[in-house]
């Protein structure tokens, strides 16, 4: 919540007395915020009623309810590195690659059509908060991928790609920008997607392990892109 105060978002918020009485700090940073404007109401209610309106089991006695995040093409920065996810439909997967993207740098995180919805709940509650922060792209297609690359290469995730991740091979490619591409949990990226990508890399495995996690794929592959563009010597 108090990432989505910062960004401005805001609009109204809902309260338990127990949690006003047992986070005054963050009660404080409330007021502050509706002194200044942006939000239009603040109202107590029973543990009950707050209980009906979230849609987890256990509410932490505060629910903000913020104006949607995602922006167009047109208005996020067509530099840095980006992460795309084709047909993602895990919203904790899908939240906790937004979170892992803004720490590793990332200037933006695009969903293609028929994605996930990033304000799916559970894929809000996954971002930690980076939801606010990093510029989100919903809907776009690869046509719009590809015209929007700026230069920058298209890197896609594969079993069977040009090099492996954190080899020099594959540092040389992230040393610069990228625009990394990341497909469903469970069949990857389609194969026009891999025809179409300049470089596709593999991440290496031992054991009988056949395949990872959309998130924890995209955290190997996002970290890897941060070590080579700040390491001269990945």
């Amino acid at each position: 919540m108090a990432a989505g105060l910062a960004a401005g978002l805001v609009d109204s918020i809902y309260v338990t007395k127990s949690f006003t009485e047992s986070h005054p700090e963050i009660h404080s940073l409330i007021e502050a915020a509706s002194t200044g404007g942006g939000i239009s109401e603040i109202v107590t209610v029973s543990e009950e009623v707050l209980a009906a309106m979230s849609d987890t089991r256990q509410s932490q006695g505060v629910l903000a309810v913020c104006g949607l995040v995602a922006r167009s093409l047109g208005e996020i920065a067509h530099e840095g590195m980006w992460v795309v996810l084709d047909q993602t439909n895990d919203p904790g997967n899908a939240g906790t690659v937004i979170r892992t993207a803004e720490a590793c740098g990332a200037t933006a995180v695009l969903f293609t059509e028929g994605s996930v919805d990033p304000h799916n709940g559970k894929c809000v509650r996954a971002t930690a908060g980076a939801l606010f922060r990093v510029p989100i792209v919903t809907g776009v297609t690869w046509d719009q991928v590809r015209n929007a690359a700026s230069g920058r290469r298209l890197v896609a995730t594969s079993g069977i790609g040009d090099c492996e991740l954190g080899s020099a091979a594959a540092a040389e490619v992230l040393r610069r920008p990228v625009i990394w591409l990341f497909g469903t949990e469970a069949h990857g990226l389609p194969p026009l997607v891999l025809t179409h990508a300049d470089v596709r890399i593999r991440i290496p495995m031992s054991g009988g392990a056949e395949s990872l996690n959309l998130a924890s794929a995209a955290a190997m592959c996002l970290w890897e892109s941060c070590r080579s563009a700040t390491d001269p010597q990945a």
